[in-house]
């Protein structure tokens, strides 16, 4: 049976694999450690940052209006990457709290990829809507709909230099176009680089399930009446209420049943939509932990940008989630069975 390249090299160049006792809510307070806890971890990293920007800096440079995937690599000195590489080893063998998650993340997701059944998948350079690109600092992400999505727009259209714009939808566009407009044979560098942050952000199935409902649904919007006319989702509505297209535990069924609901990102599996076990993601980011999770890969890629606090609202969908296990039992366990993998690769509990 072929094995994927993908999971040899993987596995292959895979940190330390311990597993952590306690789950990422449990952790929350331990976060606020950062990663230069260690003094001595510290100093080196201070250094290595001090080391590698003067040596960036030293290197002529040109202004012009030419995209960053248009222009030659400045840090292509072998001493400069030296640095990197060991500046970016100190970050992920590091015994901080953030570092640690991580590993037990990646571990997680090798284990549940390596149980599918093998393919021969050869890495192509195939940008979806929702990728984020930069090549200087080189991160690729994969930030869903409903993930901090907006935010990891934003923050990427900053790594890529793109001027401001007034229209949320224009500021979304312009990255999703960056994306494709970068060469084939540069996208394919990036997914096999070193030196590259590789990404995908998640969020518990349900919660983010909900957070559809509660943007679309929960009051009238355009955005909502058009998705609600396309799939007809009125034939799922089971009770008229007042200012909402339709309620929680009518949507659940809607998406539980309905083969439409598969084709439709921001109600599909989020395993089917960055396909974790076919593109060589490093770093599983959980939108519980996302404030922490991407200011860590921020500093990693030796970016200077700060990613804004966000928080989940735990109770809020648990609430709303009770009320279809006590209303629509057989939807919860079709719910259950279709983000199956969601709940095993990135570690999410099926229990309340």
């Amino acid at each position: 049976m072929a094995v994927c390249f993908y999971f040899y090299n993987r596995l292959k160049n895979s940190l330390n694999k311990t597993a952590l006792p306690s789950s990422d809510e449990k952790r929350q307070t331990s976060d606020k450690v950062e990663i230069t806890r260690n003094d001595k971890t510290k100093q080196d990293l201070v250094t290595l940052a001090k080391t590698t920007v003067v040596a960036s800096t030293s290197l002529p440079t040109t202004e012009d209006d030419s995209l960053s995937f248009e222009k030659e690599d400045p840090l292509n000195d072998p001493a400069v990457k030296h640095l990197q590489e060991e500046r970016r080893a100190l970050f992920d063998t590091s015994s901080s709290p953030i570092a640690a998650r991580f590993r037990e993340r990646r571990h997680l997701l090798e284990t549940g990829c390596s149980s599918m059944t093998p393919l021969d998948l050869v890495l192509n350079w195939h940008p979806k809507p929702w990728y984020l690109v930069s090549e200087s600092p080189p991160m690729i992400g994969c930030a869903p709909p409903r993930t901090g999505s907006h935010e990891w727009i934003h923050m990427f259209r900053q790594l890529d230099h793109l001027p401001d714009v007034q229209n949320a939808t224009q500021e979304e566009q312009e990255v999703i176009d960056f994306a494709e407009k970068l060469p084939v044979g540069r996208g394919d560098g990036l997914l096999v680089s070193t030196a590259a942050t590789r990404f995908l952000v998640v969020r518990h199935p349900f919660a983010r399930l909900h957070a559809v409902w509660k943007a679309l649904f929960s009051t009238v919007t355009d955005e909502g009446e058009k998705m609600f006319n396309k799939y007809s989702i009125g034939r799922y509505q089971h009770s008229q209420e007042d200012d909402i297209l339709i309620n929680f535990p009518d949507f659940c069924e809607f998406v539980a049943d309905d083969s439409q609901a598969r084709s439709e990102p921001l109600l599909r599996p989020l395993t089917g939509v960055c396909d974790p076990c076919s593109n060589p993601f490093d770093f599983v980011a959980k939108f519980e932990t996302l404030t922490q999770d991407a200011n860590w890969l921020l500093e990693r890629a030796a970016s200077n940008l700060t990613f804004p606090e966000h928080q989940e609202d735990t109770e809020l969908w648990q609430v709303a989630w009770v009320e279809v296990l006590s209303s629509k039992k057989q939807v919860a366990q079709k719910l259950h069975q279709l983000y199956y993998w969601d709940f095993r690769l990135f570690g999410y509990k099926t229990e309340m």
